[in-house]
């Protein structure tokens, strides 16, 4: 682990600069205890106050070490960081944004999963090559509207008062508060899968063929999904017969005391039906403790990243961890 990747995330925590992936990584660190020490010395710097150190010794391999502060510097700083998770105002470094005075625009053009976080807080994986705009603010509309092309999942913040609206050529979802996910690539039918909640597919403004009829909407319960077929002229909805592309959707429960990477993998390999595999085979011997409680693969995978200082690919199934230039 490298000490001064630590210490500059812990600046950036202090400065309020972190992405919302950083953000990630700098709660998983600091729950492990290793950027204690980094805390504590940007803390003594910003309050001028030092203490003789209380050292408490905490399961693992490392010790978290803790200072007596005044009252008060323990409430600014326990304000501080609920402030900094009221109020993200940085997206994923792996996203290409284009904002405009009402609208913003983003392509993931890497080759990971890309994270984006809406002004009401849902949130948005994008696929590589998929890209998605929607307005900077939410406030004084009826709608919240996002249009995409691509391949997305979502987890849409609950606001009866404000349907969450998203185009995708023809096709149109609906939703209050829900998790799905959109395939919507040129040249192959719209597909709309739902996990939780509920989701209306409509084809607005589309005109039914005498010849061949079609559904103009459709209402989607957990474990749906509704496939227009453009070619065809045709909405259909089904089950969701295999759930193998949207495992990588499931939170997960999984947690690791000191485990090497080589186990891990193995593990979410199972889990989640991928093939995860490291470039460099020492990256195999990585020790690791964490908590994955209620993530997504795309997420545990960001967070093993940081922590090994690596990178991931995506392609398909087939995921491929390799060690940051």
């Amino acid at each position: 682990m490298d000490e001064n990747y630590y210490k500059i995330l812990v600046k950036r925590y202090v400065d309020k600069k972190l992405s919302d992936e950083e953000l990630d990584v700098f709660i998983y660190l600091m729950k492990q205890g290793v950027l204690d020490q980094h805390l504590q010395d940007a803390m003594d710097e910003e309050l001028g106050f030092v203490e003789s150190p209380i050292i408490m010794p905490v399961q693992g391999t490392h010790k978290s070490f803790f200072r007596l502060w005044p009252a008060a510097a323990i409430i600014t700083i326990s304000l501080g960081i609920g402030l900094y998770f009221l109020n993200p105002h940085q997206r994923s470094t792996v996203s290409s944004p284009v904002v405009s005075t009402d609208t913003i625009r983003i392509l993931n053009s890497s080759n990971l999963i890309a994270k984006e976080v809406l002004p009401d807080k849902s949130t948005i994986w994008m696929h590589p090559n998929t890209q998605i705009s929607y307005p900077s603010k939410f406030t004084g509309s009826k709608l919240r509207e996002v249009k995409m092309q691509g391949e997305a999942f979502f987890e849409v913040t609950k606001d009866h008062t404000h349907p969450f609206v998203i185009t995708t050529g023809k096709v149109l979802t609906r939703v209050w508060g829900t998790s799905f996910r959109i395939k919507a690539i040129k040249g192959q039918a719209t597909k709309v899968s739902v996990l939780t909640g509920k989701v209306s597919v409509s084809l607005p403004g589309h005109t039914t063929s005498k010849h061949l009829p079609t559904m103009l909407n459709v209402m989607l319960q957990p474990n749906e999904e509704a496939t227009f077929i453009a070619d065809q002229d045709e909405l259909k909805k089904a089950r969701i017969t295999s759930k193998a592309d949207l495992l990588i959707w499931q939170k997960s429960d999984l947690n690791f005391e000191n485990n090497t990477l080589a186990s891990i993998t193995q593990i979410l390999d199972k889990d989640y039906d991928v093939r995860i595999t490291a470039l460099e085979p020492t990256l195999y011997d990585e020790h690791i403790t964490a908590d994955f409680g209620g993530k997504n693969l795309p997420d545990i995978l960001l967070l093993i990243c940081k922590a090994v200082h690596a990178n991931y690919t995506w392609n398909g199934n087939s995921i491929t961890i390799s060690k940051n230039n």
